[in-house]
């Protein structure tokens, strides 16, 4: 993989403000006609506020950068509260700008559904048109606060990543085009959120340099 920046920089958002609404860089995507409350920053981190463990709350990138069709989005997995909740925290690429129940993206999120911190399962999952299809459920792979869920879209083929190593296999997307974002599951309480965000272009050469720079990052830290 090679995750790009959009016109110079990567946007991102590490939701460090008020307690409320997100904000004006972000849409609120509704699966469903009622469910009207969008996701909420508690704490510095964006959780979802209502729907139940059923219902995808969503966000989309609305602030600057014009995004390619083959795109990333990374989140970092805060707030887990390790009781099988069920609720999640996820990303999404290719999400439309529908405000009500046609909305399209595709996304992997993971599931609060462990009573430790070892396995939780992550969801791959593609709505069409207010449809939602299951495309993998992805098992045995540990999960705690501060791994990063991502998920690249590069022409027909989804891939998922932990820490930016794929995880599960290669899947294929029906949609063609949106932009990236967030998808959140919760009850209004501090449960599983993101801490932070960034998104951006993907491609498929170079990958080798960008999860070099990424392990610096690490060893650096």
């Amino acid at each position: 993989m090679a995750w790009n920046p959009v016109n110079g920089s990567a946007p991102t958002d590490d939701f460090n403000r008020a307690d409320g609404n997100v904000g004006a860089n972000w849409t609120h995507i509704r699966d469903l006609a009622w469910d009207a409350t969008p996701p909420q920053i508690v704490t510095n981190a964006v959780y979802g506020k209502s729907g139940g463990t059923a219902h995808y709350q969503v966000i989309r990138w609305a602030g600057t950068g014009a995004f390619s069709n083959d795109q990333y989005a990374e989140g970092t997995i805060a707030g887990m509260a390790f009781n099988g909740s069920q609720y999640f925290a996820g990303v999404v690429v290719r999400c439309s700008a529908d405000t009500d129940a046609a909305a399209d993206f595709i996304g992997a999120y993971v599931e609060d559904d462990a009573a430790n911190g070892s396995n939780h399962t992550v969801q791959v999952v593609e709505m069409v048109n207010g449809t939602s299809s299951t495309l993998a459920t992805i098992t045995g792979v540990a999960w705690t606060n501060t791994d990063k869920i991502g998920v690249e879209v590069i022409g027909s083929t989804i891939k998922v990543f932990k820490d930016r190593v794929q995880i599960g296999s290669n899947y294929t997307a029906t949609l063609t085009t949106g932009k990236p974002g967030a998808l959140l599951s919760g009850n209004g309480t501090a449960l599983i959120g993101l801490d932070a965000i960034e998104l951006g272009d993907a491609t498929s050469a170079n990958g080798a340099t960008r999860a070099m720079h990424h392990l610096c990052q690490q060893r650096i830290s």
